[in-house]
């Protein structure tokens, strides 16, 4: 478990350096340096790793590398760097990609003598309301700490301890710069962006709590699905298990297996995936779903879209649950919540509400009807193979 992780001491940093990191570590603390594989995670740029950290691109421009990390709702990241002295590149821009009620952001160090957010109302980090006039920050061949701390009602930045930047609002005027948007793809992710030569110390993510109030309650114990099914009798297109993981077959054309038992009306239905790097076969994941009174498909990174399917007879690509951008990192465990109600649909992919479908349930109808799953049934449909570490059922009752 990544959580699990030593945080080992930064001895390259002041005694007030160290206090800093201390005041944002707590047992739930990610050292995502730790997790980070170049050769996967970067998207554009030749970036390397050492003993010493991480490194980005001399010479580069939209260098940038994705975090391999779920993203929480509200948390504080905080990245001990240094620009390197005599840096080469573009600009001396420190840019960090954040995640804020759902919405890809980007906060900018250094550009022009300025910190701030973009892209708010189509307008840069330096040239709107988030923008702080506050000089370059960072001294060229010197180690400092950034903090960015993200919660539901806005962001702040904190450096070397000080409070640089502070901003409230609405998410929704957030909008990425083609510049990063392109190389990122998946808007659900951390990363790194730069145009010069950088040095990443430490890069640690700290979840922070957030209240659930009003959310639907357990009545029963978790069922563990895997243990219920029998590939026997369940399966179809050669699944098998590997210990305790259900592992899909590669390049199988409707691979699915079914999972047998009563289903509640209402139930949380969590999923533990992994598709591994070097999968073979299309890349898209099918989830059979069962309400009340139909059954429905959720697809994930088809053609790089997700969606329920179908919605009045439309498909996951061209209803209104579809999602833009790819979901998984191949090679990274993912975390699927599905909410299903009396009134609705409800999608988290790694702590992050990609779908919120209210409706009459008679508006959804299956589709992938050529595996043949009986009705009232959940099933997983494959292309490729995926890595399936937990499928666990929770009926859910309002309080």
């Amino acid at each position: 478990d990544v959580k699990d992780l030593v945080v080992k001491p930064l001895e390259w940093l002041t005694p007030a350096q160290e206090e800093i990191v201390a005041r944002h570590t707590n047992a739930g603390t990610i050292d995502v340096l730790a997790l980070i594989d170049p050769t996967r995670d970067a998207k554009s740029g030749t970036w390397t790793a050492d003993f010493e950290g991480l490194h980005s691109p001399r010479d580069s421009v939209n260098a940038a590398l994705r975090l391999p990390v779920a993203v929480p709702d509200e948390y504080s990241l905080t990245i001990v760097a240094e620009r390197a002295k005599g840096w080469k590149g573009m600009a001396p821009i420190l840019n960090v990609g954040h995640v804020g009620a759902g919405k890809q952001f980007n906060s900018a160090i250094d550009w022009d003598g300025t910190a701030g957010l973009e892209r708010i109302d189509g307008r840069h980090a330096h040239e709107n309301e988030s923008t702080v006039h506050c000089g370059n920050l960072f001294e060229d061949g010197r180690t400092s700490v950034v903090t960015y701390i993200v919660r539901r009602a806005g962001v702040k930045i904190l450096f070397d301890g000080r409070e640089v930047l502070k901003w409230k609002g609405d998410y929704r005027r957030f909008s990425l710069q083609d510049g990063w948007r392109n190389p990122i793809g998946s808007p659900l992710r951390l990363f790194l962006g730069t145009h010069c030569d950088w040095h990443f110390k430490a890069i640690r993510l700290t979840p922070l709590t957030v209240a659930d109030a009003g959310s639907p309650a357990a009545k029963e114990p978790a069922t563990d699905l895997l243990k219920t099914i029998d590939l026997k009798k369940h399966a179809r297109g050669g699944w098998a298990f590997d210990g305790p993981v259900l592992v899909s077959p590669p390049n199988a054309s409707h691979a699915g297996v079914r999972f047998p038992g009563v289903v509640p009306d209402e139930y949380r239905l969590r999923i533990v995936a992994e598709r591994p790097r070097g999968f073979q076969g299309p890349p898209q994941l099918h989830v059979g779903l069962v309400t009340r009174l139909s059954q429905a498909t959720l697809v994930f990174d088809a053609d790089h879209k997700s969606g329920l399917e179908a919605v009045d007879g439309k498909m996951y690509h061209e209803n209104a649950t579809t999602f833009q951008g790819d979901l998984f990192i191949d090679g990274v465990e993912s975390t699927i919540d599905c909410t299903v109600g009396k009134e609705g649909i409800r999608v988290d992919f790694d702590d992050h509400t990609i779908i919120d479908w209210h409706g009459d349930l008679r508006q959804l109808t299956p589709t992938w009807t050529q595996f043949g799953a009986p009705k009232r049934t959940f099933w997983i449909g494959t292309h490729c193979n995926y890595r399936i570490k937990k499928m666990e059922l929770v009926p859910l009752t309002k309080e």
